[in-house]
């Protein structure tokens, strides 16, 4: 009888444990990772990076955000959303042809479409006023995303408007 009362206890100090664990795992990861993209110059390998790092953050933001640490959260998605205005300015800046040489482009590319969706499931679970940071970082990252994908295919055919001709640039 003795025996289930300890074998409690030690069940909810191993979880404790654990959880902090991997908080503490999840930190030092978004840490590593921003270290060496702070570091790195070279625009294509920083693209390289944002997989990454994106995922990182979200991890950090799903943390914050169960922890009811919301200021936290919306730092990160912030962080988020200017490192990826960095990286789409630095790729720019290289005037290499993506359609050519989509190498970090389309890496980029898929790092911000993934984070447009894991935005849009955060923001589900969340009142208004708590999406508005959130959905200004989306809007921000929808505007890259429409930029590279234009990078990446420039010869796609122009959208059509209501009257099946080509809609003026």
């Amino acid at each position: 009888m003795v025996l289930l009362p300890t074998l409690t206890r030690t069940l909810t100090i191993a979880l404790f444990v654990a959880c902090c664990a991997a908080s503490f795992a999840v930190q030092a990861t978004l840490e590593q990772q921003q270290s060496q993209f702070n570091h790195e110059s070279n625009p294509i390998r920083r693209a390289k990076m944002m997989p990454k790092l994106h995922r990182a953050e979200f991890d950090a933001i799903r943390r914050d955000l169960a922890a009811e640490n919301y200021d936290d959260a919306v730092k990160t998605v912030q962080a988020l959303e200017t490192e990826s205005r960095e990286v789409e300015t630095g790729l720019e800046g290289t005037g290499i042809d993506a359609e050519k040489s989509p190498s970090g482009f389309k890496e980029f590319q898929i790092a911000v479409r993934d984070s447009i969706e894991r935005l849009n499931d955060l923001m589900a679970g969340m009142t208004a006023d708590q999406q508005e940071p959130f959905g200004h970082a989306r809007k921000e990252l929808e505007v890259i995303d429409r930029s590279l994908i234009q990078r990446l295919f420039p010869r796609q055919p122009k959208a059509e408007s209501e009257h099946g001709k080509a809609k003026p640039d």
